[in-house]
C-alpha cells in the first residue's frame, strides 16, 4: 500500500491524520499545490488550489491571533467545500486501560492523552 500511496496509484484509501492543536506548516504537506506533484507527499487527493495555498500562507504569516484564526477558518471552509476527504471515524476521547493502583496527575497536559503526551512514565503506583 505504501508504494501505491507514495505514487498516488489508487482510487480510494484511508489515512489517519493527526493534527496539532494549532494548525501550522504541516498543512502544506497535506493540501498544497507543490505537494500534489511530489511523490511520497501527504496530498494524496491531489488538491491543486491556489486559494488553499493562499490560506496556508496567510495562516503561517499571521502576525496576531485574529489573522491566524481568520485564515485557519477560511482554510477549513475551502477544504470542506472541496470534499477532499470522507471522514469515517471519530472518537472524542482516547482511553487508556490501567490498574486501579496506578495514579497520575490530576491535571492532564495541554495535548491530553494523545500519543505519548499523557506521560505514563510519570505515573506512580499506590496500593
Amino acid at each position: 500500500m505504501k508504494t501505491r500511496t507514495d505514487t498516488f496509484d489508487f482510487d480510494m484509501t484511508y489515512i489517519l491524520r493527526t493534527m496539532s492543536l494549532s494548525p501550522g506548516n504541516e498543512q502544506s504537506l497535506y493540501w498544497s499545490v507543490e505537494a500534489a506533484d511530489t511523490p511520497g507527499s501527504r496530498n494524496w487527493m491531489g488538491v491543486k488550489s491556489p486559494a488553499i495555498d493562499a490560506m496556508i500562507a496567510a495562516m503561517l504569516s499571521a502576525r496576531n491571533l485574529d489573522d491566524f484564526t481568520i485564515a485557519a477558518q477560511a482554510l477549513d471552509r475551502l477544504l470542506t467545500a472541496g470534499r477532499y476527504v470522507v471522514p469515517f471515524w471519530f472518537a472524542d476521547r482516547n482511553l487508556i486501560v490501567h490498574g486501579s493502583g496506578l495514579k497520575h496527575p490530576e491535571t492532564v497536559q495541554l495535548y491530553g492523552d494523545w500519543g505519548n503526551s499523557y506521560l505514563p512514565a510519570l505515573w506512580w503506583f499506590e496500593e
